[in-house]
């Protein structure tokens, strides 16, 4: 696949993002979803870092947390808790984080990027 940036290159094995894209989006996971998801907003117009919009930082971090420091860790331990932390971490966690998500997207547009968690039913 050609990059629209970059006609040159072709998508390695494991593409990384070009410096052109926004850092961190794969052209072609936005291409892919620009084409095939009707409601998709682009990363452009996604608000910059904002952890009130990462389901990891408002819901699955902190679930996890409590589990990975129930007790006191070892220095070379802190890995293997965070694994098995996601592997016992139960489905229906990440799925109502993302049930969330869209409500949280609204909320954040009509709070123009100020803070609306407080907002949310």
């Amino acid at each position: 696949m050609l990059h629209e940036n970059h006609p040159k290159l072709t998508t390695p094995v494991l593409p990384l993002p070009c410096k052109s894209c926004m850092v961190g989006f794969m052209c072609e996971t936005v291409e892919l979803l620009t084409n095939s998801t009707p409601d998709f907003i682009p990363p452009t117009l996604w608000p910059p870092n904002s952890p009130d919009l990462n389901l990891v930082d408002y819901k699955i971090w902190s679930v996890m947390q409590e589990k990975v420091y129930q007790s006191r860790i070892e220095d070379d331990e802190l890995r293997e808790r965070i694994k098995a932390a996601w592997e016992e971490l139960d489905q229906r966690i990440i799925d109502t984080a993302i049930r969330q998500w869209r409500t949280r997207l609204h909320a954040c547009v009509k709070a123009k990027g100020d803070h609306f968690e407080h907002k949310l039913p």
